[in-house]
């Protein structure tokens, strides 16, 4: 893909399947994969789980600093969302990995978890710009259409096909659903705002 096209960024991940990744083998497989990836250069971003860093082998870790690729630190939930203070104690155990950019993927239950997801992406970005907080699940559609609207610049989309998880949204859609809530003024517009423009606008983003 990189040879079609060079312009792209790519984001490199090996996910096992409790994080919802596809890798079948030993975990320990997977770093020789990584190394090997880092040494063609085929790599800008490499995504990996908090509960996995530790695990990631030194020379690996310090070959992605040496060679000035981004560290995705990310953490998933697949049966529920936080508080601000979990989501807090959470970052600050990340911290310790010296990360560039933060990830989340969450499964907010009700409007009240959003909410808290969403507020916490706005104070994430102040220190880590370029981040992803994001939910699966029944909010997971506003929460893709969310997330950039309170600064968090990163979201997912599917690219034709079906979603790969349950509260994804084509990029397609998404692009549209983005294009004209900026175009009401909601970036950066308070949380609340910006949810209650979401439900009225797209009711179906939530999947009762």
């Amino acid at each position: 893909m990189q040879k079609t096209y060079p312009e792209l960024l790519t984001i490199f991940t090996i996910r096992l399947p409790k994080d919802g990744g596809q890798w079948e083998g030993v975990s320990e497989e997977r770093w020789p994969v990584v190394d090997k990836v880092l040494e063609q250069g085929h790599m800008h971003w490499f995504d990996i789980e908090i509960e996995e860093i530790l695990k990631l082998p030194k020379t690996i870790f310090d070959k992605i600093k040496i060679q000035q690729k981004k560290l995705v630190l990310s953490h998933h939930n697949f049966s529920q969302g936080y508080t601000i203070n979990e989501y807090q104690d959470i970052l600050a155990k990340m911290e310790l990995s010296q990360p560039d950019i933060i990830k989340f993927a969450v499964t907010a239950q009700t409007e009240l978890e959003i909410g808290y997801l969403l507020e916490f992406s706005q104070d994430l970005v102040k220190n880590y710009p370029l981040s992803c907080a994001v939910s699966i699940g029944p909010y997971g559609v506003l929460s893709r259409i969310a997330s950039p609207l309170v600064g968090a610049p990163l979201s997912y989309g599917y690219l034709g096909g079906e979603p790969t998880v349950p509260g994804q949204i084509s990029v397609q859609k998404l692009k549209i659903c983005l294009t004209e809530a900026y175009q009401n003024g909601l970036y950066r517009q308070s949380v609340a705002k910006i949810i209650d423009f979401i439900k009225e606008k797209w009711p179906e983003s939530i999947e009762m």
